[in-house]
């Protein structure tokens, strides 16, 4: 495993992920690529307060100030990292920067909403795992976190 693509949006929940990424990483040697996606309108959803919003981070260039915080703890702790922000749907942008980058693993969190909320809203983990071409390692918070 050389390559790690590791899709966050900003949020703890996504960020969970990263203690799996930085195991992996030490373990296999491999470099890890930092995904941000920049959604459109058509891809705002409900918060669990019933408001629209955007993500955590709206502008591509707060994307990019927010990745390279968290690469810079990465490249702190000698893992090799590069970041890459795209824009899209976040479930196609994901699984194409990953056949581009050729990655042998994708590495991400998902809210753990099921049922009725996943029909409703969509899941990106669901779509990524189902298409994916690379194996997939979700991480799900402990429920006060999902919240």
């Amino acid at each position: 495993m050389k390559r790690i693509l590791v899709p966050l949006d900003g949020s703890r929940v996504s960020e969970g992920a990263l203690p799996h990424v930085r195991s992996l990483a030490h373990t296999n040697g491999a470099e890890v690529f930092l995904l941000r996606v920049v959604t459109g309108p058509a891809d705002l959803h409900p918060t669990p307060t019933g408001q629209m919003h955007h993500g955590h981070d709206v502008t591509e260039e707060h994307c990019r100030a927010y990745l390279n915080a968290v690469a810079a703890t990465l490249t702190h702790e000698h893992i090799k990292t590069e970041t890459l922000v795209a824009h899209g749907n976040p479930a196609h942008v994901i699984l194409q920067v990953a056949r581009d980058i050729q990655t042998d693993m994708i590495v991400m969190s998902t809210y753990g909403r099921g049922g009725l909320k996943r029909t409703l809203i969509g899941s990106v983990a669901d779509h990524v795992i189902r298409h994916a071409s690379a194996p997939v390692l979700v991480t799900r918070p402990p429920e006060h976190e999902a919240a």
